[in-house]
């Protein structure tokens, strides 16, 4: 840990008048553990959560920047075995322009997509090998149809297939912690899709981008993008399909995820009641993992709402400016075209579709890792394990 970590917590305990027995008996930790963290130690991340909520700060206000450590002399393996999707995602640049790739045939836009989802079945059966093989390819195949392809419909197309193609990698990438390169990949996915007019499937890239600023702790930064791209794809009052409210709705659980992990329950609470809302217009679980890459529906909202409920989280001052979204409106006016729907009725659907959720879920974890993130309960530390 950083020198400055140390010395924030340091502070914080002292401006809190407690000794660091205290603090430790606050935060359910030994005190071992706060002497480690104000010598500098290395701890676990979920144990700042912790330290934070009971200095009632957020986690982003102990994790102050520093002066990064040098790194070490030996090789990290995945430098070398991403050689080529670095290549691809990241190409040189020098003073001379390098000759575009010559396009032969015309692409085969519909077979290319199949091949992806092929590497998305992969890559939700932990064949991370198998993946990182097929993607510098995937990418570079991407390239020549959007060059091919370059006006009208199939040029939109062209376009969404490489966001598909570069959503996986980011993924990918995020999962074996490689994130400057996932950055440069869930850019290009939500700028793709942007460009050709799909703010659903950008809004599904926004969901990977925020699970990448979670991990790299940028907790402030996930709960902003979520908020506005949520405002920016909210559903209208009619005629709204299952795919918008489970985007949108996939963007409010982001979003209370890293305002829980940011000590901010009244923001995640929020953003939970709003993932509520949006699933009972679901109605049950919704499933498009090519345009938001998870299962949404009531019961994997209700049990993120329900699992932070059954938490302890210690209430404190909000010390973050308040991020200006449509939350409460947006509840008021779906809540007003579904007269006859109560909370205790929305959530009694729940439960009657609890079975099929369920059985449902099994073909991908990225929910789970969603309610994990929400969710410091120990019963979901196996979810945790899929996406630490």
């Amino acid at each position: 840990m950083t020198t400055e970590l140390a010395d924030n917590v340091r502070k914080y305990r002292r401006r809190a008048g407690m000794s660091q027995e205290e603090l430790a008996h606050v935060a359910a930790v030994s005190p071992g553990t706060v002497r480690k963290v104000e010598q500098g130690g290395t701890v676990r991340m979920e144990t700042l959560h912790a330290l934070a909520r009971a200095l009632g700060v957020t986690t982003g206000a102990l994790m102050a920047s520093d002066a990064p450590e040098p790194v070490g002399r030996a090789e990290e393996p995945n430098r070398v075995n991403l050689i080529q999707l670095r290549a691809v995602l990241t190409p040189a640049v020098g003073l001379v322009d390098q000759d575009a790739e010559v396009v032969g045939e015309e692409p085969n836009l519909r077979a290319f997509r199949r091949t992806v989802g092929d590497a998305r079945v992969l890559y939700f059966s932990d064949s991370y090998k198998s993946v990182a093989s097929q993607l510098p390819d995937l990418l570079r195949d991407a390239a020549k149809a959007v060059a091919y392809y370059d006006t009208g419909d199939e040029h939109q197309q062209a376009l969404l297939a490489r966001a598909e193609a570069l959503r996986l990698a980011g993924t990918y990438l995020t999962q074996v912690r490689q994130y400057d390169i996932a950055y440069t990949a869930l850019a290009g996915a939500i700028t793709d899709a942007r460009r050709a007019g799909d703010m659903l499937a950008a809004g599904s890239g926004v969901g990977g981008m925020c699970w990448l600023l979670v991990r790299q702790g940028r907790l402030d930064e996930a709960e902003l993008i979520a908020a506005q791209s949520m405002d920016a794809v909210e559903p209208k009052i009619t005629g709204a399909e299952s795919d918008h409210y489970a985007v949108w709705g996939g963007l409010a659980m982001e979003a209370a995820a890293a305002a829980a992990r940011n000590n901010r329950p009244d923001s995640a609470k929020e953003y939970r009641k709003a993932a509520r809302v949006a699933a009972a217009a679901v109605g049950t679980s919704h499933r498009n993992v090519s345009r938001h890459w998870s299962v949404f529906g009531p019961v994997t909202a209700a049990m993120a709402s329900r699992a932070r409920e059954t938490g302890s989280l210690r209430r404190h001052s909000k010390t973050m400016p308040k991020v200006t979204s449509s939350l409460r409106l947006w509840q008021a006016r779906i809540v007003a075209v579904l007269p006859r729907c109560t909370w205790i009725e929305l959530f009694a659907r729940s439960v009657r579709t609890a079975w099929l959720d369920m059985l449902t879920l099994r073909g991908s974890m990225r929910s789970w890792c969603l309610i994990a993130m929400v969710s410091p309960v120990s019963t979901l530390a196996p979810a945790v394990s899929i996406r630490s």
